[in-house]
């Protein structure tokens, strides 16, 4: 009972319990080569492009040492996924991404400006944007509404516990998010999420520590079974960095 009360006690006020602003330094930093050598990838159930070749699923493993990016779009209603292989490259496409958002952000809260001061008010709460649901992926689990949050579920198809995350917010640590406190953690639980409006990154790592990362291309593309991409079970940190474009 004593280790039970510390453990909901250091769960309370952990200040990584809640979510998180950002920290733009992230994937900046070389990786040393004794932690490429431990990476190891999941076999994915699709065929993955690379530099414009289909390879098939089981030939992600001729990449294990690299940090590899996978970026799930979708063509026709069917997704497919494209893998970048050079962290100089993708590393430099998530920064873009960090400094367009915070841009973006930064001149809509400006908009209802004029000289002299505030003519208008910002809008409050999350802009709902309506789309048609695509097979196979998912919105915003239960109807076509989009919101710049972004859901994500311990079971295939939006099923099961459900963990959310406000855009310009960061889980850096899923240990640290609990389904069922003080015993288990969202740590390697996420099995599907829903579309959203934001850019959203995923890590396998806690604190985006070196490792693959995934992406999405669309906006309001989710998707009901992260097996099928060899990411089930697999997430450990996630990054909604508000606006898609």
């Amino acid at each position: 009972m004593e280790d039970l009360t510390e453990r909901l006690t250091k769960a309370i006020k952990d200040p990584k319990g809640r979510p998180q602003r950002i920290n733009y330094e992230l994937f900046s930093k070389p990786t040393p080569r004794g932690v490429l050598a431990t990476i190891k990838h999941k076999v994915p159930q699709v065929p993955f492009i690379v530099k414009g070749v289909e390879y098939d699923p089981e030939d992600i493993v001729r990449f294990n040492g690299k940090e590899l990016l996978f970026i799930l779009t979708s063509r026709s209603g069917s997704p497919e996924m494209v893998v970048i292989e050079d962290k100089s490259v993708w590393s430099s496409f998530l920064q873009t991404q960090m400094i367009v958002n915070l841009v973006t952000t930064n001149w809509d809260a400006l908009e209802g400006q004029q000289y002299g001061g505030y003519t208008t008010h910002p809008a409050e709460g999350p802009v709902i944007i309506v789309t048609p649901p695509r097979p196979g992926q998912g919105s915003s689990g239960g109807g076509s509404s989009l919101t710049a949050s972004v859901r994500m579920y311990s079971d295939a198809d939006l099923k099961g516990s459900m963990i959310e995350l406000g855009p310009d917010r960061v889980y850096s640590d899923l240990t640290s998010q609990y389904i069922f406190s003080p015993f288990d953690d969202w740590n390697d639980e996420i099995s599907s999420f829903s579309g959203t409006a934001s850019f959203c990154v995923y890590g396998e790592h806690i604190h985006f520590d070196p490792g693959s990362k995934l992406v999405l291309q669309l906006r309001g593309l989710g998707h009901h079974n992260l097996e099928e991409l060899g990411w089930n079970d697999r997430i450990s940190s996630v990054w909604n960095m508000g606006s898609a474009f």
